[in-house]
């Protein structure tokens, strides 16, 4: 690595307000609500005056609608990695774990055999490709928009004093991102 974690400023945004999935219809295929367009709207403003080098979000249509509006023309890179399972036996674990468990920081599902490390290896392996991203494009600040617990496995994975950052601080219904950086934490909502 060209640089050390320290010297990279990552803006983690967790999705904007969304519907509620419609009978049959697939989790990520959800849409945000008219409160979660204004939600993103008023993260365009705070983050005005960034500049991101990259920007990430998942494949989900919620987080890639919060991230169009948030940064507006700049390319998106989507990572299906920082996604809940959606299919499969990562997609079963996955829908037991939140069950048994709910939302906790992912230390706690990292930690779980239970759960086939399913959080352990999406954060892993979406952590991943964001640092060859930043490496390949010798990036001092990205955005991440994606969800509670994703991004915060992502979180821990870069930077385990962070693993708890977005769900600590960010309303599971309410858009809202917290920088981590040179300076440690910083929540703009």
């Amino acid at each position: 690595m060209s640089k050390p974690l320290g010297s990279l400023n990552i803006t983690l945004i967790r999705h904007a307000n969304t519907t509620k999935a419609a009978a049959g219809q697939h989790d990520n295929t959800r849409i945000l609500t008219d409160k979660g367009l204004e939600q993103s709207e008023a993260l365009k403003r705070k983050l005005e005056g960034y500049d991101f080098d990259i920007v990430f979000a998942s494949s989900s249509t919620r987080t890639q609608q919060t991230a169009t509006v948030a940064f507006g023309e700049r390319e998106i890179i989507l990572l299906d990695e920082l996604y809940l399972p959606s299919i499969g036996s990562d997609y079963e674990a996955c829908d037991v774990q939140f069950n048994d468990l709910g939302y906790k920081p992912p230390v706690a599902y990292f930690e779980d055999p239970r759960y086939q490390g399913w959080l352990h290896r999406y954060s892993l392996a979406a952590a991943a490709k964001i640092m060859d991203e930043v490496i390949k494009r010798e990036a001092s600040s990205i955005g991440v928009v994606s969800h509670a617990v994703c991004g915060n496995g992502v979180a821990a994975c870069l930077d385990p004093r962070y693993a708890d950052a977005l769900l600590n601080q960010i309303s599971l219904n309410e858009a809202g991102c917290c920088m981590l950086g040179d300076n440690g934490l910083t929540i703009l909502n």
